[in-house]
């Protein structure tokens, strides 16, 4: 097992990182129920449990956690990572060989030690063990729930998706489901099944409302669009090659023209005959 060794004004550093990274990347990103973990970590601490399925995960570790909530931010990784990647333990990272379970029971105790009597401070787990493609169902193992039952901790559920729209820049959604309080006698393969429910509903509730987020009650935290050069250079090169003749929008279809009423429906026939 390989311990965290955190430098908090790494910590701090690297959180800012993260934050400018997402902005220059997405061109959204959306969160709904950021309020339900801050209330789960706000007195003692939590576990949070999300689906795995980029890079980019560690990076809304760390943009969640520290930018937006200003937690105490753990995450459980795999050594491999963090011997390519050693920089992660000052950051709050700790991680095990998955191919010894000695080494897994280790981590489990030690990060339940992490969250025992501690406020504010919020410990990320990935149950699927590694990356997985979006579409591909949820299979979590069962680190995460043991963790949670040593801690006692509420588990709080995330979706995260990255998301390419019609838009030049990705969306990154994050929906935050509703925590799961410790219950005592609550057998480990019940409370593993329990969490990967909550973290398929959360992203279902992300597929729901990809296109229209904010009718699905996420808010935005961050847009950037294409500068006010992009946008003149895009209208001005779409002046000069415009084909002579070319309209500048579609004219109404057949089925728009009958739903006007029968006057205002003649004349944009005669329009466009």
């Amino acid at each position: 097992m390989i311990p965290t060794a955190k430098w908090r004004w790494f910590e701090a550093w690297i959180a800012r990182q993260a934050e400018r990274r997402i902005a220059a990347t997405f061109g959204e990103v959306w969160v709904e129920g950021l309020e339900r973990l801050a209330a789960a970590s706000t007195g003692g601490s939590a576990v949070v449990v999300a689906n795995h399925s980029a890079w980019w995960d560690g990076m809304v570790v760390l943009y969640v956690s520290r930018r937006l909530l200003r937690r105490d931010v753990y995450c459980l990784m795999g050594a491999e990572g963090l011997l390519e990647h050693p920089f992660f333990l000052r950051g709050g990272a700790f991680g095990f060989d998955r191919e010894d379970p000695g080494d897994g029971a280790a981590v489990v105790r030690y990060a339940a030690t992490l969250l025992r009597g501690r406020e504010g401070r919020v410990l990320w787990i990935f149950p699927q063990g590694q990356e997985r493609p979006p579409g591909e169902a949820l299979s979590f193992e069962r680190g995460a729930a043991v963790v949670a039952r040593l801690s006692r901790a509420p588990v709080v559920p995330v979706g995260i998706r990255y998301l390419f729209l019609g838009e030049e820049r990705p969306r990154l959604l994050i929906s935050i489901g509703e925590a799961i309080a410790y219950t005592r006698g609550r057998a480990v393969e019940e409370a593993r099944a329990q969490q990967e429910r909550a973290v398929q509903d959360a992203l279902a509730r992300i597929d729901g409302a990809c296109e229209h987020p904010a009718r699905a009650g996420f808010s935005r935290v961050h847009r950037r669009g294409p500068g006010a050069l992009d946008r003149l250079a895009t209208r001005l090169l779409g002046a000069i090659t415009r084909p002579r003749g070319l309209p500048r929008s579609r004219p109404p279809a057949a089925e728009e023209t009958r739903a006007l009423p029968p006057a205002e429906g003649r004349a944009a026939s005669d329009s466009v005959g």
